[in-house]
């Protein structure tokens, strides 16, 4: 759920790390213990030697003994001595590494890594070198330059930095992605400057640190620069209304400003996710969507999905945003692998790929019905447009008219239930039936044929026989102009002061979903029914009397065949007729050379 989202993505942020942590085992072995043990195979080995000697001097070899322990102690306590040595001399190292990287962070420029877990941000650092060029690369294709980085979007070559006297510049190549403060570079150099946002590729972020301007700050001072204020800055570039005063909003815009922090979330990530996808030649794109959702307690409303669309057929898919994210991770995973070699895309189970869903119904549009006249007890009856991301895309025919507690309709000529209702509030306490008729749609988009339903949900009167409440009319096939002639009766048991009001200023969604023609078979598999024995018996039974009968008719035609041979050598047929036999049998598969040569030689009478 939306709720745990933080939650999720710290979870799934952890597995990550973990994940990067590879086990070696290794056998502990106490070097005391080991000695002991050597010592005693020596001292068996020696004692097998002077009883093989046969009265060998016994002060000889305890001498030699004592010679092979010392010499085996005097290795380990060198051992031991020069292990020492290098750990200290490694612990020095290491610590004037340490001091000599944060005296150069205090003089010399240099770029600090800004990563989504706080934790991680600026934790790495790459130095700029005055008078010198520095050259970012990717590592699976270095041709030697400076830095090399991996994953998406980085080519060989990619930029460079140039640090002269203290001032930098980038040079940046053709189709080389690279963006300064949200904006992105085109191929030539430009100034960079102290805390200027620089990103290469679609995910690698880093913050500059130019010392000599640190004591220099604009009005306000230097801003913190995270993972959060990056990703806005390049929302803001792209057009989303990222600064907002909360205090001064109203909800409606309150609503707005959060769906622009969802897409904050989810447009870097889009980005690359269609890397990702152009990488590993999965055919597919994303692109974000504001998509109108039907939820039970808020009605319709607006929420951040991601549009997935397969580049070759056409279909489409719509993910959530905790959905979609979840398949980054696995996209990423993925990636690692087939970088590695570990991965063969080509023989990876549809299943396991996270570009891969199944064919399943997609929302087609929705049509809006007011209920204003059932709280009057009157007929509603009307063709209503189908609406698709705010564009027309067919009509629909839906009628709702107030019933008899058995469902039968009300005549006007007739007495009936709601007579004596002449404002909407008489119907508190009472019992309020309605019929809804759907008796077709036209003019659906062609892409969504194969199969087709109408679903609607009615205020407080859900349906008992379905998980969710909703109405279904049954699915139509192959059609895009589907005759539902569907009735449901509703029924509100006793109407409450919420009932009234929603039929008053209310309204019900009628819900067009469509099943897509994915013609490469993206679908689900359908599964075959397998025969059982005597079904496969009856089978084969059938077809040995069908070819029985095929042998007969065969036969009998061959006879045909001999009696108009026969008949044309008396003359008694003319070449004509002959001819016409022939075709005939020709077309049933008889050879019919030697009936054509005699219909040749025949003479006419």
């Amino acid at each position: 759920a939306d709720i745990n989202y933080e939650e999720t993505l710290s979870t799934l942020r952890y597995a990550d790390r973990a994940k990067q942590i590879k086990n070696k085992p290794k056998v502990n072995l106490d070097p005391t213990e080991v000695l002991i043990q050597q010592l005693k195979e020596e001292n068996e080995r020696l004692k097998k030697m002077g009883g093989a000697g046969g009265g060998a001097d016994e002060e000889e070899v305890r001498k030699q003994m004592e010679k092979e322990i010392a010499d085996k102690l005097e290795q380990m306590n060198k051992g031991w001595e020069e292990k020492l040595k290098e750990a200290q001399e490694r612990a020095a190292a290491e610590g004037a590494d340490g001091g000599n990287e944060n005296k150069r962070k205090e003089t010399e420029a240099h770029i600090l890594n800004v990563h989504e877990d706080p934790v991680l941000s600026k934790a790495i650092v790459y130095f700029f070198p005055d008078g010198k060029e520095t050259a970012f690369g990717n590592r699976n294709s270095a041709g030697g330059e400076d830095i090399l980085l991996g994953g998406l979007s980085i080519r060989p070559d990619h930029c460079r930095v140039k640090n002269e006297g203290g001032k930098l510049s980038l040079s940046v190549r053709e189709q080389c992605k690279v963006l300064v403060n949200g904006q992105e570079m085109p191929a030539g150099t430009t100034e960079l400057n102290h805390n200027d946002r620089l990103s290469l590729g679609t995910n690698y972020y880093f913050v500059v640190v130019n010392p000599p301007q640190v004591a220099s700050p604009p009005e306000g001072g230097w801003p913190d620069v995270d993972w959060d204020f990056v990703n806005r800055e390049i929302a803001k570039a792209q057009g989303l209304s990222v600064d907002v005063n909360w205090s001064a909003m109203t909800e409606e815009e309150k609503r707005r400003a959060l769906l622009n922090d969802e897409l904050v979330q989810v447009m870097p990530r889009v980005t690359e996710a269609n890397a990702l996808a152009l990488e590993m030649k999965r055919g597919i794109s994303f692109e974000t969507k504001i998509t109108p959702v039907m939820t039970k307690h808020q009605g319709m409303i607006s929420q951040v999905m991601v549009k997935v669309r397969k580049t070759d057929t056409g279909i489409e898919w719509l993910w959530d945003k905790v959905k979609f994210i979840n398949r980054v991770y696995i996209m990423r995973e993925h990636y690692e692998k087939m970088q590695e070699g570990t991965l063969d895309l080509s023989t990876m189970a549809q299943e396991e790929d996270p570009f891969w869903d199944p064919n399943d119904f997609m929302n087609m549009g929705y049509s809006t019905v007011f209920l204003k006249p059932i709280a009057y007890c009157m007929n509603i009856d009307d063709d209503y447009s189908i609406y698709h991301e705010t564009q027309q895309d067919g009509v629909v025919k839906i009628k709702i008219e107030p019933c008899r507690p058995d469902g039968t309709r009300i005549s006007e000529e007739d007495e009936g239930p709601y007579d004596d209702i002449d404002n909407p509030k008489d119907l508190i306490g009472k019992r309020l039936d309605v019929l809804v008729n759907i008796q077709y749609a036209r003019g659906l988009n062609n892409k969504y044929s194969k199969e087709v339903y109408c679903e609607f949900e009615m205020f407080k009167a859900p349906n008992p026989q379905h998980e969710e409440g909703k109405f279904q009319t049954a699915t139509m096939s192959g059609t895009t102009n589907p005759n539902f002639n569907y009735s449901q009766q509703v029924t509100w048991q006793s109407v409450d002061a919420d009932v009234v009001q929603h039929l008053e200023t209310g309204s019900v969604y009628f819900h067009m979903w469509g099943l897509q023609d994915d013609h490469s078979g993206g679908s689900a598999p359908t599964k075959r029914k397998l025969l059982t024995a005597q079904e496969a018996e009856a089978i084969q039974h059938d077809l040995k009397k069908k070819d029985e009968a095929l042998e007969k008719e065969k036969q009998r035609l061959y006879s045909l065949c001999d009696q108009c041979v026969a008949g044309a050598q008396g003359n008694e047929a003319t070449s004509g007729f002959l001819c016409a036999i022939a075709d005939t049998l020709a077309d049933a598969g008889v050879d019919v050379t030697r009936l054509l040569e005699l219909a040749n030689n025949v003479q006419p009478m």
